[in-house]
């Protein structure tokens, strides 16, 4: 009597385990940043730092450039992004573009004529956003890759031009923020 309770015990917790297994959150989803650091060719001798966060959910994703520079931005300063949803199956992402975000700059001032990204929507300003995603985006705005994640790091891999290999300008590495 005690053994076949003891079963019925565990396979419900076994089955409660699973059922929480099921509703576990993926190891993409959290905010993920990576830095550079380049020198301007407009503008000798001033460094320029740009800060790529991706904040990825299970279905939306958010990726946001924030830039400062010496003698000019000493804060970070959000530039531009991009967003939209995605599917994940395995390591393969689709990534499909809805928003583009932009905030302008004079480059002979090296000021910012916007207070704050100006979004624009595919739906509700495809004008805009087109223009926009010409310039700054990939060349379509869907977008197939590999997504992996080890430990503390997200490598986002994205064929852009084509060729079936992923180059180096096509991998982006990030690390848990």
């Amino acid at each position: 009597m005690k053994i076949n309770y003891l079963v019925s015990v565990l396979l419900i917790v076994l089955v409660m385990a699973c059922e929480e297994d099921k509703k576990s959150t993926p190891a993409y989803v959290g905010t993920w940043v990576s830095y550079e650091t380049d020198t301007l060719s407009v503008v000798p001798l001033v460094l320029l730092e740009n800060k790529m966060q991706m904040k990825l959910q299970t279905s939306t994703w958010e990726m946001l450039s924030q830039i400062r520079m010496t003698g000019y931005f000493p804060d970070w300063e959000d530039w531009m992004g991009m967003r939209g949803t995605h599917t994940v199956d395995g390591e393969d992402v689709v990534l499909i573009f809805t928003d583009i975000g932009v905030r302008e700059m004079n480059m002979q001032t090296m000021t910012f004529l916007d207070d704050e990204i100006v979004w624009y929507n595919a739906v509700t300003d495809p004008e805009e956003f087109e223009d926009y995603f010409d310039e700054y985006g990939p060349d379509d705005t869907t977008q197939e890759g590999k997504l992996i994640v080890s430990g503390n790091t997200l490598t986002i891999k994205t064929d852009d031009n084509g060729n079936g290999e992923y180059d180096e300008d096509e991998i982006m590495t990030f690390t848990r923020e």
